[in-house]
């Protein structure tokens, strides 16, 4: 075979290594339990050559399944927080903060008044607890003169209890996708992943992995 032919068919193995491993990456995206690294791509590539013919996500899903069988990879075994709990960890502190100490002589709720207020808050979504803690340890800091560094370090502990995965915003329960308000569920994204992975990694890239895989678990 002469230099010529020999480059030619590096050039297609090439691409066609290309567009498998675009096939490969909704197999990540579906499959959000495992530990997806250079390793396992690796793995995956010795296993299943990338660059011999066209790979579909049926194919793609019978290598995950002899590969998960013969224990070959690696599970994430992080817990993450449900939004109900962040919730109840935010309705806690708000109530930690606005509970008075000498049964409302002091200005604030008292045992009856604090019971109804919990009542209230646990209507109140993600985001609206955060803002109302901010606001409570906001006004109480100016009331005690604390200073600016004290006030903006419990503002930032408001904030990572608000949201575990800071830097990433905070994914909603439901959005406008094309048009269409949609519920961000997991059939959601496991649909979006097998058929629109450029939006699926636009989500990734603004929410995180660790959200997606909580939602997609969920």
């Amino acid at each position: 075979m002469n230099s010529f032919r020999q480059d030619q068919l590096k050039a297609q193995a090439d691409e066609q290594r290309r567009e498998n491993f675009a096939v490969f990456e909704q197999l990540q995206a579906l499959h959000p339990e495992i530990s997806w690294g250079e390793a396992t791509r690796k793995m995956f590539e010795e296993y299943i050559n990338f660059g011999d013919m066209p790979l579909s996500l049926e194919e793609f899903e019978a290598a995950y399944a002899n590969l998960r069988a013969a224990g070959k990879l690696k599970y994430v075994t992080r817990r993450v927080p449900t939004e109900a709990e962040v919730k109840e960890e935010l309705i806690d502190r708000i109530c930690e903060l606005i509970a008075s100490k000498n049964n409302g002589r002091d200005g604030k709720f008292g045992e009856f008044e604090l019971k109804a207020e919990r009542g209230k808050l646990g209507h109140q979504s993600v985001q609206q607890l955060t803002q109302r803690l901010q606001e409570i340890t906001r006004r109480q800091h100016m009331a005690s003169g604390s200073t600016a560094k004290d006030f903006l370090a419990d503002v930032r502990k408001a904030e990572a209890a608000a949201n575990p995965y800071l830097p990433y915003e905070l994914l909603p329960q439901r959005g406008i996708h094309r048009g269409e308000e949609v519920e961000f569920d997991a059939p959601f994204f496991r649909l979006l992943a097998k058929t629109d992975i450029y939006t699926f990694k636009r989500f990734h890239n603004r929410f995180g992995g660790a959200q997606l895989t909580a939602r997609m678990n969920g």
